[in-house]
C-alpha cells in the first residue's frame, strides 16, 4: 500500500484541512460591533461553502466519540517525529511500502521539519 499522495501526480493526499479557528476568527469578526459588509459577506460565503461540503458527505468534523473520530498530527509539530515513529514500528513488518512512505515523512517531522514548532 502507497500513501495516496504518493500516487496522485499533483501529491495531493487524502485528506484536506479546514482551519475551524480560522472559520470562527471569521464569523466573529462579520458578529462583532465593527464588522464590515464584507465581514458579513465573507461569513456568509464560508459558511455556504461548509454547508455544501456537508451536503456533498465531503466534510467530516471527526465527533469525540464517533466511529469517524480522528487525530491530525502536522508534520511541524515538535512531538510528530515521535509518533510517526511508532506508527511505522507497527506498519513495517506488516507493510513494508507503507512503512517506507511513513518513514519518509518521519525524516521531515518534528525536531527534523524546518517549520517545527510546539503545537497550539
Amino acid at each position: 500500500m502507497k500513501l495516496d499522495r504518493n500516487l496522485n501526480s499533483d501529491g495531493g493526499g487524502k485528506y484536506a484541512l479546514v482551519l475551524m479557528r480560522r472559520v470562527r476568527e471569521i464569523e466573529a469578526a462579520a458578529e462583532g460591533p465593527n464588522a464590515r459588509g464584507s465581514d458579513v459577506s465573507r461569513a456568509a460565503i464560508v459558511r455556504h461553502a461548509l454547508e455544501v461540503l456537508q451536503g456533498a458527505g465531503i466534510l467530516d468534523d471527526g465527533a469525540a466519540g464517533s466511529e469517524r473520530e480522528f487525530f491530525v498530527i502536522r508534520l511541524r509539530d515538535r512531538y510528530a517525529g515521535v509518533a510517526l515513529h511508532a506508527y511505522r514500528v507497527e506498519v513495517q513488518f506488516r507493510d513494508p511500502e507503507y512503512g517506507e512512505d511513513i518513514l519518509d515523512m518521519e525524516k521531515r517531522s518534528g525536531e527534523l521539519s524546518p517549520y517545527c514548532k510546539t503545537p497550539d
